[in-house]
């Protein structure tokens, strides 16, 4: 019973006119100190107890008229409309939030602004908290509710605590204070990685708060108070016992105890500012927490000094008088600005408002809801596709004086959805659907069984009452203007949109959508169910909006038996003109830092220690034999690595590869144990046959391969570098050893075991005796000696054949990046070049030790050398210095010893001594490196999606027989998409690696793109052809198969060639005539279309 919830609840339990209140309070019952709570209020029958997560939990959550909270409410929580929510958060904050944080994910934060948008009242205390719950959260204009600007009911308690009162206190908790000492509170927030396993951590935080406590001894009582996910294993340490603050201890009524205070980022500085007495702040690991999440107040602004080191600490409490001195003025200017509003009457002042509807006494409501109209888009899952960039498109032009723009989309996994989330306008609010849905059994199977059978007579069984309060859930009981299924896909997220509260319902419809629905991709109709599933909704939406007209028509014609034609209607997509004209192709990659913890050893009695790890000079520091040195975190500066360094469990600061090694951590104890647990989804986590203890500890391969088993645990070891391995078995098999984090505990092990692994996971218990046994992480060549007969493991990557030929002839030399044994024996996984081929037996191969020339390639590109000499010869038989640091690679050769570049002047560098400074090309989905197109070829592009409706497959055989006459032809297909190893296998089996290169995505085509002569779109069907419209915009003349779409865009031929048939030949013939006729670029206003695309666009959504 803590923060402004205990405020608000105290004042109101002592207060005459709130006595009818009945207060219910949730605990977790694995709090000990609750049981002295429950002590103090077991006569008051207002007073009532619910344990969290428990069917009276949830029933007190419904019954309930007011709700309040400093944090969120559960993912199945939503509240009735007539419910009061009441979120006094829980600080004013220090590091950044919400959307602020740069490069986080942007699914973090997703109940938080879930349960903010529901919340009939937000507690502020000051404008700072009152912009992060606006801006940071991205409320503005779409929260509903009043922001009470007015104070922290929290702070009360420390203007009302009297230092003695709160003195004798902690001296009855058997705390270790005197009365005749001042007291110094540390206070660090949790920064850990692993709340399960936050041993490393509280080492380091207990040996600083003691060698502190050792310094202060005469003049000061040091008292500590961690965070809540970390103290049930702090309060077991014996040196924290006598200085550890109980979790259930308010923090603010300990402040009126408190002389000094010593944090890092937390907020509770703020409100410790009431008291007037002197803070300091101790970021030992500031430049991690900088580039991981930021600041919103700089150092320099600060109401203390900053100490990077538990010394520097120190020093600055025997200076104390000194550091208030020399702070007063930030002191003073940020109480100003922070505490304006605590004046002790907060909680009265706030609870009138909300209770008695009184009138503020002091401070501001703030309501951040405006006129603009409210648009919902579900944007389909935002990986690298047309529809993705139709979505950015329009998101960048829309015009946000007049529109409110929220979308919504499932928790996003891949890089390129959350690359794609980050790129679009920041005016966009993401919401991301939490937990699971809120039906009941009977709703559950109405929906199941429409997937299955999609049916009118199904269709009209769906329970959108129970849809209406899952759309409730997910959307915060909030109503939209516009709802927009953008993507078009999906019954699953449609249904989203056509239960949510909105005046209009709108649907995207980007292709043939019949067409679609029969399309094949490897002999599956990949969206036949799921387009059959949405037709039978389509009369639910106001308007079915295609992106042409003459997709409308083809729509309308196929369609018909679903929806009437009056629901159709179009909008063309608009273009992202800046990035159309952007040259900005290369991101650049900033060094980063790297968390880990690593035991080092010194190679001298003396390391130079650095204060930040880019310094050029340190200060050397004597280390004696028992002292013992751990990393944790790393960098590469320049030639050198730097350790983020604690010694004895204390930070010093940061050392130099060139003094410290890393040393493999050794076992500090090993339990025999006894219990279930189930193994989580982990892609990077080890599963070792030894404990990696020495160096030759062998591994079993990824715990990957096990996830979601149930194993047993018989066995814990705890490691020197504070990581604890559990021993697997799996039906009294050994597995091997993994990190602890990995598993989750269970309690009714042996039927849960059963249950998961005999029924769920049988299969892959029946695999078990297939499995790894042993893993070699290790590179290395192989020649070929004899093919494979009939090994169950000497198979191509595609299973088609016992071997692929086309890779595989005796001695041929191939590169093997894994070696693993299994019940067949010891096994090779094999690459031609960056081509996976699949496993070969040991036995039918030989190892190479020598140095052989494996493979070479043209290139193009600009480097800094890094080292002082370069290779007269390739054989590396001779060194030379080097007369210029930079240099022009012509040549990359691959060899059993490494790789190595050739430069324009003969002369051969290692790949590892060169830095890239512009690069005249890229490596193709072949793993051929290919120059950027220039005018001595004549350059074909084209650009979606490898897909069989987008038929490059035609082209590449098309531009074969054109290239037998244009011998300088070339032809670039920029895309990726599942039919890239196909592809991959046409180009090779035509001999044309070396004039057809797939490219793959770019994340900016259109640099490369503009260099090409003729811009080609072979496409079987389109909804709008964006691709066209950007190669006119870049002045590249352009053709494409005949087909409605393209005939629109081109005018019937008068921007561009349309080909007179749409086989092969007339591809070919097509190719002919761009390159004889010298074509050229079609007039294109691309200003002009963008305005005409987005108005359009306004027309829809406007129209009744």
């Amino acid at each position: 019973m803590v923060d402004s919830p205990k405020a608000i609840f105290e004042f109101m339990v002592n207060e005459g006119k709130y006595q009818s209140y009945t207060h219910v309070w949730s605990f977790d019952s694995s709090v000990e100190e609750w049981n002295e709570i429950f002590e103090l209020y077991k006569e008051n029958p207002n007073v009532l107890f619910v344990e969290r997560n428990t069917e009276e939990y949830v029933k007190y959550l419904y019954k309930s008229k007011y709700l309040i909270t400093n944090a969120t409410f559960q993912s199945f929580f939503v509240p009735r409309k007539d419910q009061v929510v009441i979120n006094t958060w829980h600080g004013t904050p220090l590091k950044k939030m919400g959307f602020d944080i740069k490069d986080s994910h942007p699914a973090g934060a997703q109940n938080v602004v879930r349960n903010f948008l529901f919340a009939n009242y937000l507690i502020s205390p000051n404008s700072h908290t009152t912009n992060m719950y606006v801006n940071s959260f991205k409320l503005n204009g779409l929260y509903q509710g009043e922001i009470i600007e007015a104070g922290y009911p929290r702070i009360d308690l420390t203007k009302k605590t009297t230092f003695d009162k709160e003195l004798k206190k902690l001296k009855d908790l058997s705390l270790n204070v005197s009365f005749d000492k001042k007291t110094i509170l540390y206070c660090p927030t949790w920064k850990g990685k692993d709340v399960n396993n936050p041993t490393s951590e509280l080492k380091q935080m207990t040996s600083e708060a003691k060698f502190l406590q050792k310094r202060i001894a005469p003049d000061y009582n040091l008292l500590v108070k961690v965070h809540p996910f970390i103290y049930s294993v702090a309060k077991e340490m014996e040196e924290l016992r006598d200085i550890l603050i109980p979790d259930s201890y308010d923090a603010n009524e300990l402040m009126a105890a408190v002389d000094l205070l010593v944090t890092d980022y937390s907020s509770i500085f703020f409100d410790f500012m009431v008291t007037g007495k002197p803070i300091l702040f101790y970021c030992w690991d500031k430049e991690l927490y900088e580039e991981d999440r930021g600041l919103y107040i700089s150092e320099d602004k600060l109401p203390g000094p900053v100490a990077t080191t538990i010394f520097e600490v120190s020093e600055y409490i025997k200076n104390i008088d000194k550091v208030k001195k020399e702070y007063n003025a930030n002191y003073e200017s940020l109480k100003s600005e922070f505490l304006k509003y605590e004046d002790g009457k907060v909680t009265s002042r706030i609870v009138s408002y909300i209770f008695d509807k009184e009138k503020l006494d002091s401070g501001t409501t703030i309501v951040v809801k405006n006129s603009k109209k409210k648009l919902l888009f579900y944007v389909g899952g935002m990986r690298n596709n047309g529809i993705t960039s139709s979505l950015i498109n329009l998101l960048k032009n829309i015009d946000y004086s007049k529109y409110d723009v929220t979308c919504f989309s499932g928790y996003p996994k891949a890089s390129d959805s959350i690359f794609n989330i980050h790129s679009i306008p920041k005016e966009v609010r993401f919401l991301f659907k939490p937990g699971y849905a809120m039906l009941n059994s009977k709703e559950q199977k109405l929906v199941e069984k429409y997937n299955t059978n999609p049916s009118k007579k199904n269709s009209e069984s769906l329970p959108w009452n129970g849809l209406r309060r899952e759309v409730n859930r997910v959307f915060s009981n909030l109503s939209f203007d516009v709802a927009i299924d953008f993507s078009g896909y999906s019954f699953f997220w449609s249904k989203y949109i056509l239960a949510s509260d909105s005046a209009k319902k709108i649907c995207y419809l980007h292709s043939d959508m019949m067409e679609d629905k029969s399309r094949t991709v490897n002999g599956v109709r990949i969206h036949e169910m799921n387009l059959l599933r949405l037709f039978y909704q389509y009369k639910k939406f106001d308007k079915l909006i295609t992106v042409s007209p003459v997709m409308k028509k083809v729509n309308q014609e196929k369609l018909g038996e679903f929806v009437d034609d009056n629901k159709f209607a179009y909008a063309l997509n608009t273009l992202d003109i800046e990035k159309l004209f952007s040259t900005n192709t290369i991101l650049e990659e900033k060094t980063k830092i790297n968390e880990g913890n690593a035991d080092l050893v010194n190679l001298s009695d003396s390391i130079e220690v650095f204060k930040n790890p880019y310094d050029k000079h340190g200060e050397r520091k004597k280390i004696q034999s028992d002292d013992a040195l751990r990393s944790v975190a790393q960098v590469i500066n320049e030639n050198d690595i730097r350790y983020k360094t604690l010694m004895n469990d204390i930070f010093i600061g940061w050392t130099s590869s060139e003094d410290v090694i890393v040393q493999l951590p050794q076992i500090v104890s090993l339990e025999n144990v006894n219990y279930f647990c189930y193994i989580k989804r982990n892609k990077k986590r080890i599963l070792w046959k030894e404990l990696p203890t020495f160096k030759e500890a062998k591994v079993v391969g990824k715990i990957w391969e096990y996830r979601y088993l149930i194993a047993k645990v018989n066995k814990e070891a705890y490691l020197s570098n504070n990581q604890i391995y559990a021993h697997i078995q799996i039906d009294s098999v050994d597995i091997g050893w993994v990190e602890k984090s990995v598993l989750s505990n269970i309690n009714n092990s042996l039927l849960l075991r059963k249950l998961k692994n005999h029924l769920t996971n049988r299969k892959r218990l029946a695999e078990l005796s297939e499995r790894t046994l042993e893993t070699v992480y290790e590179e290395g060549y192989i020649e070929v000696i004899s093919l494979p007969d009939k090994d169950p493991w000497s198979k191509a990557l595609n299973g088609e054949s016992e071997y692929n030929d086309i890779y595989l002839a005796d001695g041929k030399i191939l590169r093997y990046t894994l070696k693993i044994q299994n019940a067949h024996g010891w096994y090779y996984r094999i690459w031609d070049d960056k081509s996976l081929i699949g496993w070969i037996n040991e036995k039918e191969v030989r190892k190479i030790d020598d140095f052989r020339v494996v493979s070479k390639q043209k290139i193009s590109m600009r480097v800094k050398i890094l080292s002082d000499y370069v290779f007269e010869n390739i054989e590396r038989q001779k060194t030379i210095a080097i007369e210029k640091p930079e240099a022009v690679l012509v040549q990359k050769y691959i060899t059993t010893f490494g790789t190595y570049y050739r430069t324009s002047e003969n002369k051969f560098v290692e790949e590892t001594q060169i830095e890239v400074i512009e690069n005249f090309g890229k490596y193709d989905l072949l793993g051929n490196y290919v120059l950027y197109p220039d005018k001595q070829n004549y350059n074909i592009i084209t650009m979606g999606r490898l897909s069989p409706e987008k038929r490059q497959s035609d082209l590449i055989e098309a531009f074969s027989h054109f290239n037998r006459s244009v011998e300088n032809a070339r032809l670039y297909i920029l895309g990726d998409g599942p039919l890239k190893q196909e592809l991959i296998n046409q180009i090779n089996d035509s001999n044309l690696a070396d004039k057809v290169f797939l490219m793959g995505h770019e994340k900016n085509p259109f640099h490369l793109l503009s260099l090409g002569q003729f811009f080609v779109l072979t496409s079987e069907y389109e909804g709008q052809p964006m691709v066209l419209l950007e190669a006119m915009a870049l002045g590249v003349p352009v053709g494409a198969t005949n087909i409605p779409a393209t005939q629109f865009v081109l005018q019937e031929g008068k921007l561009g060639i349309l080909a007179k048939s749409n086989n092969i030949e007339g591809i070919q013939n097509m190719l002919f005539k761009a390159y004889n006729d010298k074509i050229r670029p079609a007039e294109f206003d691309v200003e002009e279309y963008n305005n005409k695309a987005v108005q359009m666009f306004y027309k829809q959504i406007e129209e009744a």
